[in-house]
């Protein structure tokens, strides 16, 4: 029997207050939420376990600054042939540098598939791809709560390693909390 594999990434994890509202009204048009919400610095594939606690031992005493706040840019539905995800888009430049120091630290290069970078988080998704009116109805709703909340910055709380198995996701090692950045 072979070693037992996850799914590995390092993600930010956001204050989820502010995105209740946008969770309850999605979830009326067939939309549910991800199993944790997060933002994904550096998706890592498919690991054994071993393979996880190495790329993790990499990290350790790793000077990073992890970012207390990010900004909201825009509402979009993602992946652009399937539009299953409703996500908030976010400003881009520190969220890049901070993958592009992690991935310096792992010593790893991304395959192609992993190597186009999207600042997004997932608000809801939904398990088949809907009809795109659904689609559009969504996007308004959300663009529209995000302007009437106020939500253009998402504070940052950790940055994390999270495992995906089953569709279900567990933290296995906190990497650094956001207070505790420089």
């Amino acid at each position: 029997m072979g070693a037992s594999v996850v799914a590995l990434f390092i993600a930010l994890i956001p204050c989820t207050d502010p995105l209740q509202d946008l969770v309850r009204a999605l979830t009326s048009l067939g939309f549910e939420p991800p199993p944790m919400h997060h933002i994904t610095i550096v998706f890592l594939g498919d690991v054994s376990g071993a393979h996880m606690h190495k790329l993790l031992a990499r990290l350790e005493g790793i000077d990073i600054e992890i970012p207390r706040a990010v900004r909201v840019v825009d509402v979009d539905a993602l992946p652009p042939h399937k539009m299953t995800n409703i996500v908030l888009k976010l400003e881009s430049s520190e969220l890049t540098k901070l993958r592009e120091k992690l991935l310096k630290a792992l010593r790893i290069e991304l395959r192609d598939a992993f190597a186009e970078y999207v600042p997004h988080l997932t608000v809801a998704r939904a398990r088949r791809p809907p009809p795109q009116e659904v689609v559009e109805k969504a996007l308004r709703i959300v663009k529209t709560l995000v302007e009437e909340h106020g939500i253009r910055i998402l504070k940052i709380q950790t940055l994390v390693a999270i495992e995906s198995r089953g569709g279900k996701y567990r933290v296995v090692k906190e990497l650094q909390r956001a207070d505790e950045s420089r």
